[in-house]
């Protein structure tokens, strides 16, 4: 069945051919590249709407140079008393992280750290397999947040503020919550 579906599928090349243009133009044209004029862009994205033709999420990637993915670090452990989730609190900012990525044509990857170095996780942005790190769950002292810092990769801490250091992060706001229960 895959077989067929791949057999099928419409290629760039093909809209360029029924186009009158190159493939390179093609992929401009999708993108909106200023130096297509507007009447060629118009004409290849409807030829490329007839043809049900679907850019490749990678060639829009490696042209774009990013991968549209973000990676939430959670603590792994093959200890079956340590839970991923040990709270609805952690559900709940999964759920939010989801939507808010959704939202901006991004994907959320789950990285289980079982102890991954700073180098590794520097890695996984480099090599494009997400474009930035999000924390919900911290120790302290962790000594990797600082290389990561000084190598310019992105990330983000959750309900967790590390004093005199300029790292990016997002809590609620608890007073109202505080004021309600008393």
């Amino acid at each position: 069945m895959l077989r067929s579906a791949k057999k099928n599928k419409v290629h760039r090349k093909d809209v360029a051919k029924k186009a009158g243009v190159s493939p390179s133009t093609v992929s401009r044209a999708i993108n909106d590249n200023p130096s297509i004029p507007v009447s060629t862009r118009n004409r290849v994205k409807k030829i490329a709407e007839e043809l049900g033709y679907v850019p490749s999420h990678l060639g829009r990637n490696y042209y774009q140079k990013k991968s549209f993915r973000i990676g939430i670090v959670m603590p792994f452990s093959y200890d079956k008393k340590v839970r991923v989730f040990p709270t609805e609190y952690f559900s709940k900012v999964l759920f939010g992280a989801l939507l808010s990525a959704s939202r901006e044509g991004y994907t959320i990857n789950i990285i289980a750290d079982s102890g991954f170095s700073s180098q590794e996780l520097e890695k996984l942005v480099l090599s494009h397999s997400v474009d930035g790190l999000i924390f919900p769950v911290c120790k302290i002292g962790d000594n990797r947040f600082s290389y990561l810092y000084k190598k310019g990769i992105p990330f983000i801490f959750i309900h967790y503020y590390v004093r005199n250091k300029p790292y990016l992060y997002v809590d609620c706001d608890s007073k109202p919550g505080m004021e309600e229960s008393l």
